[in-house]
């Protein structure tokens, strides 16, 4: 099993890259997915911490509910 991070996420890897990673290989994944590979060592757990510690932690279901008033949405035949 390799220690490497393998990085599908193009943001998660730039920010990698702007930390000052180097990268190891950039490649295509099984699911023909494109992913960047870091070495696992002292300094990319540092960063993925920090990629971990600041990444936005999306929507909650109730925040999105919310947002969407759909009262003035009329509804077709395909949607009863």
């Amino acid at each position: 099993m390799s220690r490497d991070y393998y990085i599908y996420n193009l943001r998660q890897a730039k920010f990698f890259i702007d930390a000052g990673l180097p990268l190891v290989e950039i490649g295509v994944g099984t699911h023909r997915d494109v992913f960047h590979r870091f070495a696992r060592n002292e300094e990319s757990e540092r960063v993925f911490e920090e990629w971990n510690s600041n990444k936005p932690t999306g929507f909650q279901k109730d925040d999105i509910n919310a947002r969407c008033d759909t009262s003035s949405v009329q509804r077709t035949r395909h949607d009863r």
